[in-house]
This record gives structure tokens, C-alpha cells and sequence, in this order.
């Protein structure tokens, strides 16, 4: 509900504003629209119209002449004017004037080694005030040298402002343990990774850099003709003292004889320590291992053809006996 003040300073401040639209008025009274057709409601006015008024979309034809030869774009000339590029082109036709789109503008720019800067807006040397992207027009940025410095020192400044006012300590999973650790102590600094820092943390890196130089140690042991067991990590001649195996590096495995042969052992043992099979129940379904199973009649009474009056039916599995079927 809106009181009575309120009623009469929204009165006062919606006064001689019938040209204005719906969200003008909700930018100047600092309001939703939803909340300005309420107000609007409950003060009993009718809802200004969604377009601007047409004198307001009248522009002089010496200040549109002058904005056009200047070079400025189709988007430019629309947030200059505030109007749309429908009244940006009826304007070029009533005054005889041809629009230059922005890459036009761009092309004839660097065709004189030029090129205008998307943020400042200025008109600096292609080859000297831009950097070089891969990806950009001409393999250059669209941004000055100038603005980019300052946005980046913008955004480091705001990245430590933001770190220092919330005081929590910023936080990275690694790429490969997958493990939630501090951002600052916990990943090396690397230029290309976000925000400056590696996607893996300093004990995964320094697992990989191990395993690169034992895989390039292992590599130059074999080219003369040995190699470290992967068990007892003794070095022996690649071909007396390791088996073969194809799937391996080089046809060899990776663990000498001795240490294949005790593993092999240790696997043997505890197969053999293994408990053995259920044997398959007397009067269960033939081809199954369900000894709680009904039987089915047919199947039941060819059993006991078979069998003689001395079948019985098998127990369940909790210890009870079988059900009459």
C-alpha cells in the first residue's frame, strides 16, 4: 500500500512528464516498472506509451551531418541520439546521407595502417598501439595497448581488494586428485592458467615431473639393453631376466622372473585357500545353483520317479523346510 505522503510525492514528481516512457519514469524515481504501474494505479493516471513522443525522435539535420561525416558507426550514432537504428535510417534518407557500418569503418581504417580502439574510441597505429591475437581482425586486438593495461591493473586491483575485504582464503580444486586446496600456497604460478595460477597443485606437478624422469631413465636403460623391476627395482638384462609379453614395453614385462614367478606363487595360495563351490543341491531346478527355488510339480514328480520313496525335499536357505508345492 502506498500512504498519502507518498501519494503526493509521486504526484508532484510524475507532473508534466506524459512524454516520457514507462522506464525513463522508473529510472527517475529509482522504481521497478512493475512497481511504477502500481503507483500509476493506485493514483489513478494512465500508463505513458512504450515509444518515444515523434518530436523527440526529430533530429537536427546539421548536428546528424556533422555526427555522420565524423565516422561514427550505425551502433554510435543510435547511443548518441538515443533513438533506434529504424530512426537512424529514415533520418539518412531524409537528409540524402549514406551510413558506413562499423566494419566498413574498420576496413578503411586499416587499409591507412589504422584502427579505432572499441573502449577509448581514439584512432591509434595498427602495427605499434595494438597487441597481437590469433584470433582478432588482422591478428590484432580491438583494444589499445593503453586500455588493456588498465583494465588488467583494474581487475588485479579489484581481485586483491575483493580477497583482502572478504578475508577468505581463495580455493582451487586441482585438476588431478581432484581435491579442494588454498590457491596462493598450493598452485605455481603459470601466465596462461586463470588467474594466473595452475589447474594442478604442487604435489600432483611434482608426481608427474618424478614419473617423466623415471620413464626417461627407464628409457635410456633400455636402449642399452636392461631394465629396473618394477618390484624390487634391481636392474637386470631386459632379455635373460624378464619374460616376454607383447602387451608390454618392448616385449618384456615389467617385473623380473623371479618376482613374476613369487607373485605368481602368492596367487596360486590364495586360490587354493579359497572356499570351494556349494555343490549343487540333489533336487533342485537341474542348471541352477538356487536351492531355495520351488520346484515346479512335473519337474518334482519326474525326481521322485527317478529317485524312489527316499526323496526329500532340500531345505531353505534360512534352515526351515520346503513348502508342499
Amino acid at each position: 500500500m502506498i500512504t498519502e505522503d507518498q501519494k503526493e510525492q509521486y504526484r508532484k514528481a510524475l507532473e508534466g512528464q506524459e512524454s516520457k516512457t514507462t522506464a525513463e519514469l522508473a529510472r527517475e524515481l529509482g522504481v521497478g516498472v512493475p512497481r511504477l504501474s502500481h503507483i500509476l494505479k493506485e493514483l489513478g493516471l494512465s500508463r505513458p506509451k512504450g515509444g518515444r513522443s515523434t518530436a523527440r525522435k526529430d533530429i537536427p539535420r546539421e548536428e546528424f551531418e556533422r555526427e555522420v561525416r565524423a565516422g561514427r558507426s550505425m551502433g554510435e550514432l543510435c547511443l548518441d541520439f538515443g533513438v533506434s537504428n529504424q530512426v537512424i535510417y529514415r533520418h539518412a534518407r531524409k537528409y540524402g546521407l549514406v551510413l558506413r557500418s562499423k566494419f566498413d569503418i574498420s576496413a578503411e581504417l586499416a587499409a591507412q595502417g589504422l584502427r579505432r580502439c572499441v573502449t577509448c574510441k581514439e584512432t591509434k597505429s595498427l602495427e605499434t598501439e595494438f597487441y597481437n591475437h590469433y584470433a582478432g581482425p588482422l591478428s590484432k586486438n580491438t583494444r589499445c595497448q593503453e586500455c588493456q593495461r588498465r583494465q588488467r591493473k583494474e581487475y588485479q586491483q579489484g581481485y586483491k581488494r575483493r580477497a583482502r575485504g572478504t578475508g577468505a582464503l581463495l580455493t582451487r580444486r586441482c585438476a588431478d586428485c581432484l581435491q579442494d586446496k588454498p590457491l596462493e600456497t598450493n598452485f605455481e604460478p603459470d601466465p596462461k592458467g586463470q588467474r594466473r595460477r595452475s589447474n594442478q597443485c604442487h604435489d600432483c606437478l611434482k608426481g608427474k615431473r618424478e614419473r617423466a624422469l623415471n620413464q626417461a631413465a627407464n628409457s635410456l636403460l633400455e636402449e642399452n639393453g636392461v631394465r629396473r623391476c618394477c618390484t624390487c627395482l634391481e636392474i637386470k638384462l631386459l632379455e635373460s631376466d624378464f619374460s616376454t609379453d607383447r602387451r608390454a614395453r618392448r616385449g618384456r614385462t615389467y617385473d623380473c622372473r623371479a618376482c613374476h614367478s613369487q607373485k605368481k606363487a602368492r596367487y596360486a595360495k590364495a586360490a587354493a585357500s579359497a572356499q570351494p563351490t556349494p555343490a549343487h543341491p540333489p533336487n533342485a531346478l537341474p542348471g541352477s545353483r538356487d536351492s531355495t527355488r520351488p520346484m515346479p510339480p512335473a519337474v518334482r514328480s519326474h525326481h521322485q520317479a527317478q529317485a524312489g520313496p527316499d526323496f526329500t525335499p532340500a531345505p531353505q536357505a534360512n534352515g526351515a523346510e520346503r513348502a508342499d508345492f
